[in-house]
């Protein structure tokens, strides 16, 4: 009936601006991909400014793994990403490169989400530990 549906519709907008919320208020670089094809589906401005990007569209539509440095052993990534499910989380540091050329240290946090009748995602999370490993390497 109609009053289900407004209530729903106000659910919907409500966890839309939760989640815009997260994505804009957190000093991590946050990246939703694609499960299947490992594309960027989204990202937050965080992500944009750490990598150096222009604009968002730079950014999506791209491999995840392209973020990742060369050095990266994709093959124990994959490992880790094929027995992530919804709940779990793999995390591992990284000497990242951005688009302009500036290497940073990251921590990258992979969690395994669904949403409801749709393709899983991965929901990628960068926290930029550049200050803290210089100190440590010292």
């Amino acid at each position: 009936d109609v009053s289900e549906k407004l209530e729903r519709e106000k659910l919907l907008l409500r966890n839309e601006a939760i989640l815009r919320g997260i994505m804009s208020n957190t000093s991590d670089a946050i990246f939703l991909i694609d499960a299947d094809t490992l594309l960027i589906t989204d990202c937050n401005e965080q992500a944009i400014e750490m990598f150096e990007a222009t604009d968002k569209k730079f950014l999506t539509g791209s491999k995840g793994i392209d973020l990742l440095p060369s050095s990266a052993d994709l093959e124990t990534l994959y490992g880790h990403l094929s027995k992530l499910t919804s709940g779990g989380e793999w995390k591992t540091e990284y000497e990242y490169q951005t688009i302009k050329g500036k290497v940073f240290w990251g921590m990258m946090s992979v969690s395994a989400i669904s949403i409801e009748n749709e393709t899983p995602y991965y929901l990628l999370r960068i926290s930029d530990i550049d200050i803290k490993k210089k100190s440590e390497q010292e």
